[in-house]
């Protein structure tokens, strides 16, 4: 499992339920980042966020549009990439 630094825009995060046949429902956050400097003709990435008490932390931190970076674990599976954040980078201050 590779661990990448992912830096964009912050869209948005969101709560989802799962429920799979003979598994238990599984609950976790979904985070939406804008990256306006990938190669990729979709420049959207989707990260899975497994604290789901980190959504009130996103909500309050971070507003649509307002930078982003963090740490995640890469999988890929059938040329699809997928996101599992490890934590958030918080930005440093920058003093004027």
């Amino acid at each position: 499992m590779a661990v990448v630094t992912l830096k964009g825009i912050f869209l948005g995060a969101s709560y989802k339920e799962r429920n799979l046949p003979n598994k238990a429902p599984e609950s976790y956050v979904q985070l939406d980042i804008y990256q306006p400097d990938s190669d990729l003709n979709d420049k959207q990435v989707t990260i899975k966020v497994e604290d789901v008490s980190l959504l009130s932390t996103l909500s309050k931190e971070y507003s649509m549009g307002s930078p982003i970076e963090i740490d995640c674990s890469l999988n890929a599976y059938q040329n699809k990439a997928y996101f599992k954040l490890l934590r958030l980078v918080k930005p440093a201050v920058v003093s004027k």
